[in-house]
């Protein structure tokens, strides 16, 4: 059975400040946090920031229960871990939540819910504490241990552009992420490009865009995270992590005036996303204008017909958006264009979500002062 690095974990690493991205300030602690995985798996890890809250959120089968607990006692359905440094001293607050929550829409809608502290915990380098108050809420405790943030010393993987106007480079790693920089050596900007990451069982991908502005301006650099795969498989019980990656490969970059270098059916599995988001971003600029428009309804009243109206829009490209990028991509074979229909209706999908995640995001700042109007809120999360 073939385990995709990323899914076995069900868990992952979230920056209070904001979600981490590409661009995200790399930490300065040289600390992290070792978290056990079941079933023979590695662990994973936290890389810390002495600036900023950093956190882990537990839910689904990413919650390990006591067996033979209190049938009667309230259960949570999912816990998180805060963890702030200090003076070299790391500190873990855990808390538990209580109650349903959209999966979809998370952590917005698990950070909703009522919750309980479990404890407050504290280590140095190189020590472990174990959460043992977790077992008083028919949870299975957590032993956390306070590792070095580089990770013992390994080959990078051979660096590969397709895309002859863009260089790249590893320049650093953690235990968790590939610090990457791209060099524009064009004299135009570059809005978008796709990494990627041969791996034993398939690939491992990443892509950036900007549709408003460039990403790299002419000439300039570009740093992003790129996650450090871990599948593998189990053999006799146990989990065997595939061989590193030998290569990471720039597929393919586009210019600020449309053109595009490197392999073409990642260029048109680019163009597909940009695209569907396009389109669907339209769609739902549509519905928005005309419910903002009305004055009869109150602002509660238009964000549930937003929801609705945004829900009922087609997650299914339609054979003119499939046309449009093959025409701009002659050629492809049949699995590329199976793959196209993938990209488009991903995209589709995603600006979806986007918006409910905003709701979600609007419906939680009314409980606080200087809260937005909808309308205003509005012009403000879609503006480039």
């Amino acid at each position: 059975m073939s385990i995709r690095g990323g899914v076995y974990l069900l868990l992952f690493a979230y920056v209070l400040a904001g979600t981490s991205n590409s661009q995200t300030t790399p930490p300065d602690t040289q600390l992290a946090v070792e978290i056990p995985n079941s079933k023979g798996l590695p662990p994973s890890y936290v890389t810390l920031n002495s600036t900023r809250v950093s956190s882990s959120l537990f839910y689904d089968p990413g919650l390990r229960r006591v067996t033979g607990g209190d049938p009667n006692r309230r259960q949570p359905s999912a816990l998180k871990l805060e963890y702030t440094v200090e003076g070299g001293v790391v500190q873990i607050t855990a808390l538990v939540f209580f109650g349903e929550f959209d999966r979809q829409t998370t952590p917005v809608s698990v950070y909703k819910l009522p919750s309980e502290k479990v404890g407050v915990y504290s280590a140095r380098l190189d020590q472990s504490v174990t959460l043992f108050e977790m077992e008083q809420f028919g949870l299975e405790p957590l032993t956390l241990r306070i590792v070095p943030a580089p990770p013992p010393p390994s080959v990078r993987p051979l660096t590969l552009s397709k895309a002859p106007s863009v260089q790249i480079e590893i320049v650093g790693e953690d235990r968790s992420f590939y610090k990457v920089v791209l060099h524009n050596l064009s004299a135009k900007g570059v809005t978008a490009f796709s990494l990627d990451m041969p791996e034993k069982d398939g690939n491992h991908s990443q892509s950036d865009r900007n549709n408003a502005h460039d990403l790299i301006t002419p000439g300039g650099t570009y740093q992003v995270q790129f996650g450090i795969p871990h599948s593998g498989s189990m053999a006799t019980g146990k989990f065997v992590e595939n061989p590193p990656p030998l290569q990471l490969v720039l597929e393919a970059a586009f210019f600020t005036d449309g053109s595009y270098e490197g392999d073409t059916q990642a260029a048109a599995e680019m163009a597909a996303q940009r695209l569907g988001s396009q389109v669907q971003r339209q769609q739902v600029d549509h519905v928005v204008t005309a419910i903002l428009a009305d004055a009869q309804s109150d602002d509660r009243a238009k964000v549930a017909r937003i929801r609705s109206g945004v829900a009922q829009l087609s997650e299914e490209p339609d054979p003119q958006m499939v046309e449009r990028v093959q025409t701009e991509f002659p050629g492809l074979s049949d699995m590329a264009v199976r793959r196209l229909k993938i990209s488009l209706g991903l995209a589709l999908k995603v600006e979806k979500q986007s918006v409910e995640l905003g709701l979600k995001d609007y419906e939680r700042s009314q409980g606080q002062p200087g809260g937005f109007a909808l309308a205003a809120w509005w012009h403000a999360f879609r503006k480039p």
